[in-house]
């Protein structure tokens, strides 16, 4: 069964907070030929270099992955890109270069893409990584938006009946905590003036370690792909919005 995510087309993000490691970015670009030759073909390298500063670099390759790194972050981030293609005798037309799959399939290969540029990187020993950020960015308007935002928005827009033409909400909530764990979530959600009809919303899912974990290969996948599971479930959760019910139902009877 496809999730709401891959019924949205929603595209991932996946990133990693460490402990603070200041190399220049030409050693840090160095490091990554392995990458970036991958997106060298037919005698063209087929990545564009979007930021080259003193300690941090950021490249995107056509298939629509943008790689980022500076002293204390680690990112992939995946978004869909077009270009124009010429036509005999007729206008350009628009083609999409970017990989076409659903976004579990993307997420996958973020996360297989973000381990990879994090164990790329020189890392000095006893780095650690301090937090992962799964994040699910989804454009919809109002009659396909998932239930439980849906639910969201109607009640944080209560106090004017409902009738908001354009806002801009982002909220920080704490899932859980433990004495070695944090979860958290960011929920944004915007409407503009120029796109009436269009909502735009991602849901920034965190596990923050609070003694660091080892950013060995084998330890980090599994470290990564627990917090992948994790994600995915709060996701869908949120969609639905069945423990909303409770706790929305719960806070008004309460008033």
């Amino acid at each position: 069964m496809a999730s709401w995510c891959d019924k949205l087309a929603s595209t991932p993000t996946v990133g990693f907070k460490l402990d603070p490691n200041f190399l220049s970015g030409d050693t840090l670009l160095g490091s990554l030929t392995a990458i970036t030759n991958s997106y060298y073909d037919q005698d063209k390298a087929k990545f564009t270099m979007e930021k080259h500063e003193s300690f941090a670099v950021q490249f995107s390759g056509e298939d629509g992955y943008t790689y980022s790194i500076d002293p204390t972050k680690i990112s992939v981030a995946f978004m869909h890109k077009v270009r124009a293609k010429l036509t005999s005798g007729g206008l350009p037309r628009v083609e999409t270069t970017s990989e076409d799959a659903p976004y579990s399939i993307l997420l996958d290969r973020t996360v297989e893409k973000a381990i990879e540029l994090l164990v790329s990187v020189p890392n000095e020993a006893g780095r650690k990584l301090k937090r992962i950020g799964m994040v699910t960015t989804s454009v919809t308007n109002q009659e396909d938006m998932p239930p439980g935002v849906a639910k969201l928005l109607m009640y944080l827009g209560r106090p004017w009946n409902n009738k908001l033409s354009s806002y801009h909400m982002q909220i920080t909530a704490t899932l859980k905590k433990s004495e070695t764990e944090e979860d958290r979530c960011i929920y944004t959600i915007v409407k503009g003036d120029e796109h009436e009809d269009l909502i735009n919303f991602s849901f920034d899912w965190q596990r923050l370690y609070l003694s660091g974990k080892s950013i060995e290969r084998k330890q980090v996948q599994d470290t990564v792909r627990l917090a992948q599971r994790a994600a995915l479930a709060y996701f869908e959760a949120i969609a639905e919005g069945n423990e909303w019910d409770e706790k929305l139902l719960s806070s008004t009877s309460k008033r």
